[in-house]
């Protein structure tokens, strides 16, 4: 419409299907979508609205959209706002995945997930770094999730995650760094409880540098405790891992990369009863063609 004031449409479709040597009692499912959105600037603040129709085959009609604004405060910072509503539907393994040995492993009388989520913030530039913090929650109707009481997919009537997080950036000490630490309180409206398999608190920091054709990069990430299943009564423990990774340009387009993952070899868990990967060593050649 104008240098800062765009209009979109567009419209998707997928076609999704089952091709297995067991049977399902579902194969196909197709949804299709047509989206309208503007983004622009109005007498200073920056808006984004955007609205969009979806037909599930199997679940009907739904209508999503969301809301962003943005505007200037001094030289070096800005206030954000938004507010989002998001649909999901339930796979086709979720649904209807065969009985295994006579048990069954799946829920065909799942319902979708809908949501509704709020996010305010504020981001700025202190010296090099660039830092952000938001603030938000998403309300969530018939979340799906693996309920260890049945071992099958289930729906939780009313979930609330509220969060907080903190994200920084730049260069420090000529390493450019990012650091990211995040405080989560996800519960079950109706009970109390945590909801399953989500931290409550979480820290992922990332530094890189590069000495001429060399490269050193490494990656620390650190989450709390969680609960395993619906009723809060296996608690999985929290833990804290690094990876290290580097490159080297061996020129005519060839790179040797290499990296450790855990590299302090921590035993540790995300799930209970399934291990995770001790240290790991990867090594990768890369070829890039000029141009």
């Amino acid at each position: 419409l104008a240098s800062d004031d765009v209009v979109s449409a567009g419209i998707d479709y997928h076609d999704d299907r089952v091709d297995s040597t067991t049977v399902y009692n579902e194969t196909s499912r197709d949804t299709t979508a047509g989206f309208i959105q503007y983004q622009g600037e109005i007498a200073n603040p920056s808006l984004l609205a955007r609205i969009r129709r979806l037909h599930d085959e199997q679940f009907g009609n739904r209508n999503t959209g969301n809301l962003a604004w943005g505007y200037p405060v001094g030289a070096t910072m800005r206030v954000t706002a938004s507010f989002g509503t998001a649909y999901k539907a339930p796979t086709f393994n979720d649904l209807y995945f065969p009985d295994f040995m006579g048990f069954p492993t799946s829920n065909p009388n799942l319902r979708p997930e809908t949501s509704e989520s709020l996010e305010v913030g504020l981001e700025g530039r202190a010296g090099r770094l660039d830092w952000d913090v938001r603030a938000f929650r998403t309300d969530i109707e018939d979340l799906i999730v693996f309920d260890l009481a049945t071992f099958l997919p289930a729906n939780v009537n009313d979930a609330v995650i509220n969060g907080l997080e903190l994200a920084l950036s730049g260069v420090l000490l000529d390493w450019d760094t990012s650091a990211t630490a995040t405080y989560l309180d996800a519960e079950d409206d109706a009970t109390g409880n945590d909801l399953p398999r989500r931290a409550r608190r979480s820290l992922r920091i990332e530094m890189d540098r590069t000495f001429g054709k060399a490269g050193l990069g490494a990656t620390f990430i650190a989450q709390s405790s969680r609960y395993d299943d619906a009723g809060n009564t296996i608690r999985v423990g929290g833990f804290g891992k690094l990876d290290v990774r580097g490159s080297y340009e061996l020129g005519q387009g060839l790179t040797l990369e290499g990296r450790i993952d855990n590299l302090l070899d921590k035993n540790y868990r995300t799930v209970d009863t399934y291990n995770t990967p001790g240290r790991s060593l990867f090594l990768t050649l890369r070829y890039a063609a000029d141009g």
